[in-house]
């Protein structure tokens, strides 16, 4: 604002420290750091002529091969470097509010839209019941009162792609974490090292997903941007994640562990095929999941318009955050809200095609300077 303005209406400037900016330049450089060092670690079937393609692209060798680099323009993708360095400006200061997902949670009650039920705050082994406000206790004693078939899931709350995550439930044989029977003493120390967690309620998926591969849970992943000439949000791309065994007990598909990504057809629901790596880190294409043997390809998303408005509702009303990657479950129910991704990464929804085809979705990231 003009200084002439500021002192006729008594409003006190802002003044920017140098500090941030000094700190903001850190960050660039650690991300730059993290980036080359994964490229480093990197065990892909790419030779050096294509790596360097790659790089000078801005691309990394697990999206060259993802996207099929090799035969395909990559200035029709949105890079790893763009991503990595750029995509936070889009959302700002919210990209935090996203991410935290008890924030989100908390943002998802508010617009009446369904999403686990958060019990309890976790930390270094104690829990502080957000229900009931009864204090603090131990997270043992609370975590051992679940009765016979009930399950909760453990997970970090600023944490993505799956990390963290644990899923605690008891059954016949007494408590199990992630499906393996554990000791009461294994569970304090278990529990002593978990810092920032949430304890939220196990959202059982609809039996089409369960059918496709029982052994996770199978969450859907849409991109919401916002449309810059109409001013209101659009689906960029969709995708339907299903787990394996090399992935378990999540359906993560990030980075080649193990999970497969499937399109779907934001207008009409259905399913292509489910893209992976392999254990050989080559892109495999599948009909049909390649454990179960159920189809994948040809397979509708049940409730799929009403997930659509549904998530669309929820980007319009979150104007400050135009850029999220929302992540779902489909319940006999309809759909449940898990987390939301800010900023958003992009190989799950790229490895189908490249985003910036879209002539949308490129003025989106144009015009926040993403590219």
């Amino acid at each position: 604002m003009p200084p002439e303005l500021l002192a006729r209406y008594r409003i006190a400037p802002i003044e920017r420290p140098r500090a941030p900016r000094l700190k903001a330049l850190l960050t660039q450089g650690s991300r730059v750091l993290r980036l080359a060092g994964e490229e480093l670690r990197a065990d892909l079937p790419l030779s050096l002529a294509d790596r360097w393609r790659g790089w000078r692209n801005g691309f990394g060798a697990n999206s060259f091969i993802l996207y099929q680099l090799e035969r395909r323009d990559p200035g029709d993708y949105l890079s790893d470097y763009a991503v990595r360095l750029r995509s936070d400006r889009a959302n700002g200061l919210f990209n935090a509010v996203v991410r935290n997902k008890l924030v989100f949670a908390r943002t998802m009650a508010l617009f009446g839209l369904r999403h686990p039920r958060v019990y309890a705050w976790l930390d270094r082994g104690r829990v502080h019941d957000l229900e009931r406000h009864i204090g603090e206790s131990r997270a043992r004693d609370w975590l051992t009162g679940l009765e016979q078939g009930q399950r909760r899931v453990l997970k970090p709350v600023a944490e993505g792609q799956g990390q963290g995550i644990v899923f605690l439930a008891r059954d016949a044989r007494g408590l199990s974490v992630n499906d393996v029977a554990i000791a009461l003493d294994d569970l304090d120390a278990f529990l002593l090292a978990l810092r920032g967690y949430l304890i939220t309620d196990f959202v059982v998926q609809a039996p089409y997903a369960a059918a496709i591969y029982p052994g996770t849970t199978n969450t859907v992943r849409v991109l919401t941007l916002w449309d810059m000439d109409l001013g209101r949000p659009f689906i960029a791309a969709a995708v339907h994640r299903f787990g394996s065994s090399r992935s378990a007990p999540v359906d993560n598909f990030h980075a080649g562990r193990g999970g497969l990504s499937a399109r779907i057809d934001p207008a009409s629901g259905w399913l292509g095929p489910g893209a992976t790596l392999s254990d050989a880190n080559r892109l495999s294409w599948h009909d049909h999941h390649p454990e179960s043997g159920a189809p994948i390809a040809g397979i509708r998303v049940e409730g799929w318009t009403e997930t659509a408005d549904s998530v669309l509702m929820a980007a319009a009303r979150l104007p400050e955050a135009p850029a999220i990657g929302w992540d779902l479950v489909i319940t006999e129910a309809g759909c449940c809200f898990l987390e939301g991704n800010s900023p958003p990464g992009v190989q799950v929804w790229q490895v189908h095609g490249p985003l910036l085809a879209d002539p949308r979705v490129r003025r989106f990231y144009e015009a926040h300077g993403i590219i």
